[in-house]
Parts: structure tokens; sequence; C-alpha cells
């Protein structure tokens, strides 16, 4: 979502989320590219509601309006053909600092509450840094959906395989296993192959379905995927046990569209 919007005039310090209201036929259009590329699911553009109102830049009634349009335009573009995901980033490891956990939770909470009433079919965490910030988030997600639609949970993962707090990932599986989240896995990060070791290792829990979102290459630096390399990576994470792919960060249509040439996963 964001390559796209940046690439139709969205500056770069400008929160993508505003255009829900101020640009929606931009969101459509981009959503409806992804459909038409074969995406099955569409995340909708929510990714900093939470963070921009934690941070006192959006009122509780605009972070509403935002996320209840952001799922509006998403499930307009999907019709039939995609599921709708209630997209949740990180409020940020800083402000844990700021407030109590239970405060934490709770601005984590209203977002997730706030999308399950606009209709999501699934709520999806990503982009989590820190083993704290993705506990704290899960709880509210579990809390805001009150188990009544799937969670999944992506963390960012560094160059050797830990998450980008430094930390190992492992023991928030046995979190989410005893919360019965089943959807778990990495998004953005270094880079799609240093996914690899981490999906694999994932096969100590049997009851997780492995996820996947990388970028299209590694952020900050020159080189990037092309869309074919992007789609030889993916089938490299399917066969080491990823079952649920996407993309993330400088990805486009046109790589949804070779994934889903080498990866087909019919609904049902």
């Amino acid at each position: 979502m964001g390559t796209l919007l940046m690439s139709r005039w969205l500056k770069r310090d400008d929160p993508p989320d505003f255009w829900n209201v101020e640009n929606s036929s931009e969101i459509i259009s981009v959503h409806q590219e992804y459909v038409r590329a074969g995406a099955e699911i569409l995340f909708t553009n929510t990714f900093n509601v939470a963070r921009l109102k934690f941070e006192e830049r959006l009122s509780s009634d605009r972070a509403l309006l935002l996320s209840q349009h952001g799922v509006r335009l998403a499930r307009e573009a999907a019709g039939e053909k995609a599921y709708v995901a209630g997209d949740v980033g990180p409020i940020g490891t800083k402000n844990l600092k700021k407030v109590t956990p239970s405060e934490f939770i709770l601005h984590y909470t209203e977002q997730v509450e706030s999308l399950c009433e606009a209709g999501v079919d699934l709520i999806a965490l990503e982009t989590m840094t820190s083993l704290e910030e993705a506990q704290l988030a899960l709880h509210g997600a579990v809390e805001g959906t009150r188990r009544k639609i799937p969670v999944l949970l992506c963390v960012t993962l560094n160059e050797h395989g830990k998450m980008a707090s430094g930390e190992d990932f492992h023991p928030l599986l046995d979190i989410a296993e005893a919360m019965g989240v089943e959807l778990v896995g990495f998004n953005c990060s270094f880079s799609p192959l240093s996914m690899t070791d981490p999906v694999k290792s994932m096969k100590d829990w049997p009851r997780l379905i492995p996820v996947v979102k990388p970028n299209a290459g590694v952020p900050g630096k020159s080189e990037t995927l092309s869309p074919e390399e992007f789609a030889d990576a993916i089938k490299q994470l399917a066969a080491a046990g990823a079952r649920l792919m996407g993309g993330c960060c400088g990805t486009t249509p046109e790589y949804i569209r070779r994934l889903s040439s080498v990866i087909p996963a019919p609904r049902g």
C-alpha cells in the first residue's frame, strides 16, 4: 500500500491512513489492483492509526473514522474475491515507558474493536519489533476480537533471525499458542530469505500456521529483488513451511501476481 501511494504523490512523512478520507479513490484503486493480481487477503490502510492516536496526532473520533473508512474501502474492492484484514501496526516500544501495560493494551484493544465493528474478516498485527510489544498487542487483539475472528501476528526480524530488538522470537510462539492464536510469522524484516530458518524452526509448534510477508529486498539498500526473484524466494519459504504468503515494503501488484503464479492457493 505505502509503495504505491508514494508513487501517487503521497509524501514520505504523511500518514497514508489520512487518504482513507481525503483521497479514497486512490485507496480503492490500489486494493483493486491487488485483487486483480490474485491477492486473497487485503490489508486495510490503517497501519498507523493506533500509533498516531497514541502520539495525540488524532482524536479518538478521527481515529475511529479512519478505521471505518479503511475497512469500507477494502471491502468494496474485495467483493467476494478476497478477505479483509484489519491492519494494526506498532505503537512503538518507546511509548512503553510512558504508560502502564494495561493502558498500552487498551490502545490496541480500541483500534481492534473499531476494525471489528466495521466488518473485517481477521485482524493483522504486523511489524512488531520487540517481545514485550508483540505480547501486549496480542492481548489487546484477542480482547478486541472477543475471539470471534482470527488474529494474525507478524514480527520483524533482523539479519540474524532475531526480532528487530535483538530478542529471540520463540517465546512468542508459546504465548500465541497458549492464547489460541494460530497465524504467526514474519513481515518486513531484513530480506525474504532471512526468514527461512525462523520458518523452519516453527515446525516445533505444529498448531501454528507460519506466515511470511517480506520486503522486496533489503531495507535501505539499493539491491531490490525483481518480481521474479521475489517469487523464487517465496517458493523457498513455502518449501521451508510457510503457509500464508504476501509482500511488504517495495512490493507491488506485479510481485503478488508473480507470487500467485508460482504458489497457487485456492480458497476453501
